[in-house]
């Protein structure tokens, strides 16, 4: 989809007025004395972002409210087949509605679907560092972390493909596939994902890819979904990042095997979780029906801002390590050369009036004295937070 200038420069005018999230119980804007230990701290740590639903969803969901009734939902042929269309018009993948069920999350879809093909004991591999529910997943079905550490080089992070080897041969049950990367931004090409498929069948390895951010791709690069890889792996999306539906708790998994989708679905049934969020079903449809140019537009909006970030960053910190952001909107900032220890280092962001993720929450030891910025935010907001960062 091809948008005009001045339609960009409409949407851009509404990205640059964003939303005053403060005082309405948001994670982000109204818990900064319990996160970071002070109030006047500009938090740019909660993968959400600070703008507006499209209108399109607005109005939907106006007029689900205007009927009245909010009773137990089901998750009909309606939904799943604006997310089929969905993964066929954007990711350009065939999706069968039968493949798509619904899930809360795609965490609580990871969880299920790891204890449906896990005993405690069990080896799990994944990337590292990586968002931090995936040592949640393990640990809570009592499994191993195998860890496969991501290679910083001048071309961006790399894959080391013989220690993923390596960690396969010693019986790894399940791989787990963050797709984009979250933290590091990287998008997946093609190629990587083929030698990850081709590793997992020699090694009978199951792989589960969350693809929570799959539609935040910055221009110029293409996610490619783990279901046009591997038809026996278990593909998981929501709309809940990119059109900032978090609070709404939907998402979807596709899983094409017929005895993958049962043995897994089994799990949900087993822990009862069922039951959707109707309003969250209803902005989810709409997101996919809806939103598709004002998602264009967004990550152009993002793309400015990333540029902002690096230019920002390369200006006034040349010394502080920081990634070429592909897909996601979370800048990963290598801060050790501050020469701090990991707590100072994180006390010296707050310091600064800028409140980021601890980078030890996405793995120890490689997230220490890093850390993760969300960038998804109005311009006039990041740019604020970069001065105040860059200050001397």
């Amino acid at each position: 989809m091809k948008l005009s200038a001045e339609k960009i420069q409409e949407y851009f005018k509404v990205f640059d007025k964003g939303v005053d999230r403060r005082n309405t119980d948001c994670v982000k804007w109204d818990c900064n004395l319990s996160i970071f230990g002070r109030e006047d701290v500009l938090p740019y740590g909660v993968a959400d972002t600070d703008f507006e639903v499209p209108s399109t969803v607005k109005k939907a969901m106006m007029e689900r409210v205007e009927h009245g009734a909010f009773g137990y939902t089901i998750f009909g042929e309606s939904y799943k087949k604006a997310t089929a269309d969905w993964m066929k018009i954007r990711h350009g993948v065939d999706v069968e509605t039968e493949w798509v069920f619904f899930s809360p999350g795609v965490i609580d879809s990871l969880t299920m679907a790891v204890s449906a093909y896990t005993e405690p004991g069990d080896k799990i591999a994944m990337f590292t560092p990586v968002y931090g529910p995936f040592y949640s997943v393990i640990n809570q079905n009592e499994c191993e972390l195998c860890r496969c550490p991501l290679i910083k080089t001048e071309n961006g992070w790399q894959i080391d493909f013989n220690l993923l080897e390596e960690i396969f041969k010693k019986g790894v049950k399940i791989f787990m596939l963050c797709s984009p990367h979250n933290p590091v931004g990287r998008v997946w090409h093609r190629d990587e994902l083929e030698t990850i498929h081709e590793l997992a069948v020699k090694y009978n390895v199951r792989v589960f890819s969350d693809e929570i951010h799959s539609d935040v791709i910055l221009p110029g690069n293409k996610h490619i979904p783990w279901i046009d890889i591997d038809p026996d792996g278990i593909t998981l999306i929501s709309a809940t990042k990119a059109f900032n539906i978090a609070g709404l708790r939907s998402s979807s998994a596709i899983i094409p095997n017929e005895d993958i989708r049962k043995k897994v679905t089994s799990e949900f049934d087993k822990f009862r979780i069922k039951g959707p969020n109707l309003m969250g079903l209803v902005a989810q449809r709409a997101c996919y029906e809806t939103g598709a140019e004002w998602l264009d537009a967004l990550c152009m909006y993002l793309d400015e801002n990333r540029k902002m970030f690096e230019e920002y960053m390369t200006s006034y910190l040349p010394e502080f390590g920081i990634s070429t952001l592909e897909g996601t909107y979370l800048e990963w900032i290598d801060l050790s050369a501050l020469g701090l220890d990991h707590d100072e280092t994180r006390k010296w962001c707050a310091d600064k009036g800028v409140g980021l993720v601890s980078g030890t929450d996405f793995g120890d030891p490689e997230g220490l004295c890093h850390a993760r910025m969300n960038i998804a935010t109005t311009r006039s907001n990041l740019e604020e937070g970069l001065k105040r960062l860059c200050s001397k």
